[in-house]
């Protein structure tokens, strides 16, 4: 393979100083991810999507390039969300602009994206680690993670891998900067830019570069700065300017929005018990996290989520201390590690690009629903477990021979196992039946899915489906004692009008009216014949 053919591609990839044999493998990683991914391209638009793109009247004007830097992000629809995601709606409308309301040009061009994330994720590994085996471990881990399934597959899932792009490329751009240049800062800042105006989890990448510094750069100062003191100076200086820009965003974001678009500033009114509940919630949350990673077969659209009460319960201390074991085991291996700053970096960019993840606040008046985990959260997180597990398959094929071998069979064997998963995941963003029907499978006593089911079916003139669905949700409220389920009553009437049911009709309809009357007349008080 002569790489000078290559153009363009094969400069940069000199520039990487690979081989080519090595640029064969890399091209290799990047070819098996894209066939495994070849089966989404047949999906159609699920669920957001129709919101988002099919029923946007601004999608094909340009006016949405302009109007989406001054509003949050979904504007164009009813109420206003606490998004500010301009490059979402941008890419929205470029892939609008090529491929029409065609979804599998949009699912082409999101695989595509996909490709250039791993692509990265490669080049992050190599400069982190020094070692081109480890850099090519991690593309192929990442390439290939289950828990990414939902990101490729489902086309409004875009923020992430948008982000991700701008940050990995802000982070090698970072490590390569010509210090002695007062314009090394220039272009990491301006793809920091483009990170936080794609996904609001990117303000934590000032933080990521903080670590680095401190755990990489600081270390091979003068002797002044090896002290842990003068290092975390030399981290906070060489991060300001990407502290100063989050603060920029943060700024703009509240302009735009105002505080109402943050979800911190509905705190006063949360109802402390609400809150407490939250709180003791966390570790399960982080613990799901962990165990979607590591178990390729929960990917999915839902995750159930077990809610605890207080902190007495059981539940919450069990958790705690699995967590806890978990963080003091790693610590003692990583600390007797030749590699241990690098694994510390692993750790840390994992948890720090977790953090925005856990919607902390957000899930506090949303305690019924499930989705407070969802695997596209885990989509930047998951580049330092696979940076870590990379350079452990590295190491271990260069210190250990005999178990080449070996090793390369459970690459394989896992490689196979994450490509099956994958292709069969992703079936469950087909169309919005398919993703309605897997979440009702996981999670079978959620209210709103079978409603969202009802409402699918409905459209879909299946109207014993719909009844069938809605009446499954009727019960689940009235066993919960939901006062407010007279538009549930209302809804099952409508559709038992259209079935020809009137008597049942007649029932459901009077009643959803008596709710609606007892909650909105005064106490005491009779409606008037």
């Amino acid at each position: 393979m002569n790489i000078n053919r290559w153009g363009g591609l094969g400069v940069a990839l000199r520039r990487w100083n690979l081989n080519a044999k090595q640029t064969t493998a890399l091209a290799g990683v990047l070819l098996v991810t894209l066939v495994v991914y070849l089966r989404c391209l047949s999906n159609d638009f699920v669920s957001d999507d129709h919101a988002e793109i099919l029923t946007n009247p601004f999608i094909g004007q340009w006016s949405l390039l302009w109007r989406s830097l001054v509003h949050d992000s979904l504007w164009f629809s009813l109420g206003q969300s606490c998004y500010y995601r301009p490059l979402k709606n941008l890419w929205a409308a470029f892939n609008f602009h090529l491929f029409g309301l065609h979804p599998a040009g949009w699912h082409a061009l999101k695989i595509l994206l996909h490709l250039s994330v791993t692509l990265l994720s490669f080049r992050a590994a190599q400069l982190l680690t020094d070692d081109v085996a480890a850099g090519l471990a991690t593309a192929l881990l990442f390439g290939l993670l289950p828990v990414h399934t939902e990101v490729v597959a489902w086309i409004s899932a875009s923020p992430q891998p948008l982000a991700a792009v701008f940050e990995l490329a802000a982070l090698c751009c970072f490590i390569l900067r010509i210090r002695q240049s007062r314009w090394s800062y220039l272009l990491p800042l301006m793809l920091f830019a483009g990170a936080l105006l794609s996904f609001e989890g990117a303000i934590v990448f000032p933080l990521l570069i903080a670590v680095y510094v401190f755990l990489f750069e600081a270390t091979a100062a003068p002797s002044s700065a090896v002290h842990a003191g003068n290092r975390l100076i030399t981290a906070l200086r060489r991060s300001a300017p990407f502290l100063v820009l989050a603060l920029v965003y943060f700024a703009v974001r509240t302009e735009i929005l105002g505080l109402s678009g943050f979800p911190g500033a509905g705190m006063a009114k949360v109802h402390q018990a609400a809150f407490v509940q939250l709180l003791v919630t966390l570790p399960s949350m982080t613990l799901s996290y962990i165990e979607i990673l590591i178990v390729p077969w929960m990917v999915g659209p839902v995750h159930r989520i077990i809610w605890v009460n207080g902190f007495g319960s059981i539940h919450f201390y069990l958790t705690l201390s699995i967590l806890i074991f978990i963080a003091v085991a790693s610590y003692l291996v990583i600390r007797q590690s030749p590699r241990r700053q690098l694994y510390l970096f692993c750790t840390f960019w994992f948890v720090l690009s977790l953090l925005p993840m856990l919607n902390v606040v957000m899930t506090v008046n949303q305690r019924s629903l499930p989705q407070v985990v969802q695997d596209r959260y885990l989509y930047l997180p998951s580049f330092g477990v696979c940076l870590l597990a990379g350079d452990l398959i590295s190491r271990v094929r260069r210190s250990h021979k005999t178990m080449r071998l070996l090793l390369a069979g459970l690459v394989t064997a896992t490689s196979v196992l994450y490509a099956a998963v994958i292709w069969n995941a992703q079936s469950f963003w087909h169309d919005s039946r398919a993703m309605l029907r897997r979440q009702i499978e996981l999670v079978p006593d959620s209210p709103i899915y079978h409603r969202n089911m009802a409402l699918l079916l409905n459209e879909k003139a299946d109207l014993t489906g719909a009844e069938r669905e809605e009446m499954i949700r009727e019960e689940m409220i009235a066993v919960r004692l939901d006062p407010n389920s007279d538009d549930e009553k209302f809804f099952l009437g409508v559709i038992h009008q259209r079935l020809g049911n009137k008597t049942q009709a007649s029932r459901n309809l009077t009643e959803s009216d008596k709710s609606f009357l007892a909650r909105r007349l005064p106490s005491g008080k009779a409606q008037k014949p």
